[in-house]
């Protein structure tokens, strides 16, 4: 038995042919794993390290839980928020972005992009991610046409999610799916289309006025659909379609720790906690003409959470363990036609940050580190170092759009290893 089975793998390894000869068949898969952390300053100056964080719709993708954890600023019972960002080549082009032991991409004309948001109402939430890589092809020809044609590869999440137990516990669960395309530029109509839905889940645990979070979440393994053509013709040549495209089944979990006078879980307070004599008493003082007494209670909430001692120091962790892709190959692979088998092996991602205010609420620093497996047999693990920052930069209520007193913020992150730099620009709400 256990030589029947090794003949098949063998058999099976052999499908598409060995490393560094041409694809000739349709018979492999995409492994869509992403090594380097493309993710937000703060996430990327963290190292990765925010599963146990979850904050905000940035963190949607570590964790589904995320959807219903409140900001302290969040006073209300509906509140949202947004996040995107984009990557374009001229920042990682000429680095091994994908760990495979060579330098620089087969296609120059391709665009990284990630987008998040959530809505929020009471105790519970729903949020949605979105990562786009766009790659142009150039001219492929289908039924005697040709149009220049564009790979999408998609990966989207939906997750809803509550807070139980005063949100010291949040749980959330959802969807998430991936799919692949090649377009006609002309007229968006798809050469090529497939896709494939799995399965996620996360928790945080946050007891309130503590100092510390553990954070667990889970996604099963996502495999397309097969295509229903093997070939398309790319630039005068046969162009093999993948039976399928694979995100790997992962599972991460970590915790965080917050040194300082200033609490981690600072708790969601709503305007209904603040009493009517407080209201009638911020009421007197105030210069500016509130419209209600919500907007009062929020006022009063929000000058409680910028009362907070702001000395601290916040160290995360985490572990990130990824699941195999049999008979995959990586995505510049699939590009390329050439074989670079990826994913024939469990990994493992450690990740560490640590987060200080240097100047008390002016300036954040962060600096962080994570060792990046290889999905690939010519290269091995590389160590990971990120450092990034924000400072406050405005306060504005933006002609009353944001409530008093609010800040905002810009920074910038780096990340550099082996053959690998990446850095990056940030903006938004000062915490």
């Amino acid at each position: 038995m256990f030589l029947a089975g090794a003949l098949a793998a063998r058999r099976a390894h052999a499908d598409v042919g060995s490393n560094g000869s041409p694809i000739v068949n349709s018979l492999y898969r995409i492994d869509l794993t992403t090594g380097p952390v493309l993710a937000t300053s703060r996430q990327t100056g963290l190292g990765g390290a925010y599963v146990a964080l979850g904050d905000g719709a940035e963190g949607l993708a570590y964790n589904p839980a995320a959807a219903a954890i409140r900001s302290p600023l969040s006073t209300k019972d509906d509140d949202y928020d947004l996040t995107a960002g984009v990557t374009f080549p001229a920042s990682i082009r000429n680095t091994d972005f994908d760990n495979n032991g060579r330098k620089g991409f087969v296609y120059d004309k391709f665009v990284f992009g990630t987008a998040a948001g959530l809505i929020q109402h009471h105790a519970w939430g729903v949020g949605a991610t979105v990562d786009l890589q766009q790659y142009a092809l150039g001219s492929v020809l289908r039924s005697g046409q040709a149009r220049d044609g564009t790979l999408r590869l998609f990966r989207i999440g939906v997750v809803l999610a509550h807070a139980f137990f005063d949100e010291q516990l949040v749980v959330g669960a959802g969807v998430r799916a991936v799919s692949m395309n090649i377009v006609n530029d002309i007229f968006e109509t798809p050469f090529i289309s497939m896709a494939g839905v799995g399965v996620q889940a996360g928790a945080v645990f946050m007891p309130r006025s503590r100092s510390f979070r553990l954070g667990l979440s889970g996604r099963s393994a996502v495999s397309s659909d097969r295509s229903e053509s093997d070939t398309v013709a790319l630039e005068g040549r046969t162009f093999h379609i993948p039976q399928a495209v694979e995100q790997p089944w992962e599972v991460e979990f970590g915790f965080a720790w917050q040194m300082g006078a200033r609490p981690l879980n600072l708790g969601w307070r709503h305007i209904r906690t603040v009493p009517k004599w407080l209201i009638d008493a911020e009421r007197r003082v105030v210069t500016k003409q509130l419209e209600s007494n919500s907007d009062v209670a929020s006022r009063v909430l929000h000058a409680r959470y910028r009362a907070q001692p702001r000395q601290r120091v916040l160290v995360a962790a985490a572990l990130l363990v990824t699941g195999a892709v049999a008979n995959a190959v990586g995505v510049e692979a699939f590009l390329a036609q050439t074989v670079d088998r990826s994913g024939q092996r469990t990994t493992v991602t450690p990740r560490l940050g640590i987060e200080a205010e240097l100047i008390p609420n002016w300036l954040q620093v962060r600096g962080g580190s994570y060792v990046e497996p290889s999905r690939f047999l010519a290269s091995g693990p590389r160590l990971h170092g990120t450092f990034g920052l924000d400072a406050k930069v405005l306060q504005w209520d933006v002609f009353g759009i944001f409530p008093e007193g609010t800040a905002f913020r810009a920074g910038g992150f780096i990340d550099g290893a082996r053959g690998y730099f990446a850095w990056g620009v940030s903006a938004g709400l000062w915490r």
